[in-house]
């Protein structure tokens, strides 16, 4: 008995030596890797919970400010702590390009695997040999005579939007976000897929509204560090709600793309394939669509490849092109007459005479250095995240491996060494060359750069010149009173105001006068007469 009890008793007492030697060892590595970060300032962090106290409650707006005060705090790089995973943010030209034009740091930072569910691994969140393979695969997709099928779908539906503004005619302010998204949902949907989901016309479809469920649930999960974790997130009702409205996302998607593979099967093996068309779930365009098409003729992409890439662009494209449109109206809110010069360069060169070319659109350069400055004021993605599994050395300091990278696109763009003046409005200061190649990063830059710009450009142009012709653009909210928050992209705690009034037609008004001048000679001569 005696010898069992002492077994028992030097089993139990090893045990717990093991444990706190494990412990130990945890302290000591853990000691270190935050020490690690010492020489990087930041507000005071507590321990294992950082800075999370902070940011609690906070809603996105509230915590877009707070970050914002901390960069003009600390003027360079900076530190916050959320629990126990730090998070670096730079903020200048130097470090930006340090990691942007590096070969090497190419991951995205942890926060978007918890879009894997969703997207993937697809071309935004894959890393390593993967990303390489895809994005070399896919690149054909945004081939220069690939983008001119593209025009006719982003043609169509921002004339539908048009008209859909109007309803909107003199009224008091409306926020222009929300039915951007559902213009650039159908053209992303469309130029990607080859479907017309018609959510402009229909934006109480399920899936319409399963991507701004879904999207917006994405960003709340980001900011809170305790619903990281797929066990408790999945338990809770922000969790269910997420992953009903994912299903309902990957169902309509696998079904556009399994419609199209069958259509593409009978293409080959017919000759007439007009009434194939008809036939096809919704209403898809006779032209091949690029991408889809590309991805469906790729022996080595399998249906989840095909889907979880459908999604990332359906993703990165509609929410990042309708905040881009929104701003930049927003932005032009107090120039009436850049507006009436950008609708003067659109007749100029014949972009309102009818379907539109790639030429034509290259040739609104104006119009294209004024949605640059609006991506410079407010750019669409204010924040890129990147993770360092290596230390990285930046012109100012050597930052560890373990954390992620922050850069803050939206101060950086305000930064009066680069850009002076920076909250005024300046499209010609895209005259010249910026001080720094990495100054202006809309896009991202370097290898990982946004694989989809040329489309973004395009579609913008169309967008801002047709709804220019129709409209005068103004709004009722100032920048100063702006809350700006990052849902994802860049958006206005309240949304992005506009007031429309409609545009005076040169031909209709010049019509106008003449008639107001007959009338009142006609007046004139009957007051003689009446005189005489």
């Amino acid at each position: 008995m005696l010898g069992s009890k002492f077994s028992v008793d030097t089993f139990q007492w090893m045990s717990l030596s093991v444990i706190i030697v494990l412990a130990v060892i945890k302290f000591v590595q853990r000691a270190m890797f935050t020490n690690n970060f010492r020489h990087i300032p930041g507000p005071r962090a507590h321990p294992l919970v950082g800075n999370v106290f902070d940011i609690m409650g906070k809603s996105t707006a509230q915590f877009f400010k707070f970050v914002s005060e901390h960069c003009n705090n600390y003027k360079g790089n900076f530190i916050l702590w959320l629990g126990p995973y730090p998070k670096v943010y730079f903020q200048t030209p130097d470090c930006t390009q340090a990691i942007l034009s590096s070969t090497e740091h190419i991951d995205k930072s942890t926060e978007y695997a918890l879009l894997d569910v969703w997207l993937g691994t697809g071309l935004i969140t894959s890393t390593g040999r993967k990303w390489h393979h895809r994005r070399k695969l896919l690149t054909p997709a945004f081939h220069y005579n690939i983008l001119e099928t593209m025009l006719e779908p982003m043609q169509d539906t921002t004339d539908i939007l048009v008209d859909r503004l109007s309803q909107e005619l003199d009224n008091s302010g409306f926020d222009v976000f929300p039915i951007m998204k559902l213009a650039t949902l159908d053209i992303v949907c469309e130029t990607t897929m080859g479907y017309d989901l018609g959510a402009l016309k229909n934006q109480n479809s399920a899936y319409t509204q399963a991507v701004g469920i879904v999207a917006e649930i994405s960003m709340k999960r980001f900011m809170l560090p305790w619903l990281h974790y797929d066990a408790i997130f999945k338990r809770t009702e922000m969790g269910k709600t997420y992953y009903r409205e994912l299903e309902v996302m990957k169902k309509f998607t696998l079904s556009v793309i399994r419609a199209r593979r069958n259509l593409l099967a009978r293409r080959q093996n017919a000759q007439d394939t007009n009434n194939d068309e008809d036939q096809l779930a919704g209403s898809a365009r006779k032209k091949p669509t690029a991408f889809l098409d590309l991805c469906l003729q790729l022996p080595e992409m399998k249906e989840d490849d095909i889907r979880e890439e459908v999604e990332t662009f359906m993703f990165a494209g509609h929410d990042t092109t309708a905040g881009v449109a929104s701003w930049t109206l927003y932005a032009l809110e107090h120039h009436p007459e850049i507006q009436e010069k950008i609708v003067q360069e659109a007749e100029s060169v014949g972009f309102y005479d009818g379907p539109v070319t790639i030429q034509t659109l290259a040739s609104m350069d104006y119009l294209e250095r004024c949605i640059k400055e609006s991506m410079r004021l407010y750019p669409p993605v204010p924040v890129i995240a990147k993770q360092l599994s290596a230390p990285l050395k930046t012109p100012n300091m050597l930052v560890p491996a373990g954390c992620s990278i922050f850069i803050n696109v939206f101060e950086q763009h305000r930064i009066p060494e680069y850009f002076p003046n920076p909250l005024e409005f300046n499209p010609d200061r895209f005259l010249e060359k910026f001080k720094h190649p990495y100054a202006y990063v809309p896009f991202s830059a370097g290898p990982r750069n946004c694989i989809g710009q040329k489309v973004a450009m395009m579609s913008q142009k169309i967008l801002i010149a047709k709804i220019l012709k129709r409209y005068v653009v103004g709004s009722t909210v100032k920048p100063k009173n702006l809350r700006l928050a990052q849902n994802i992209v860049l958006e206005n705690e309240g949304g992005v105001i506009l007031t429309l009034k409609q545009r005076c037609d040169k031909d209709s008004s010049r019509e106008s006068e003449l008639s107001m001048g007959t009338e009142s000679s006609m007046d004139k001569g009957s007051s003689t007469d009446d005189s005489l």
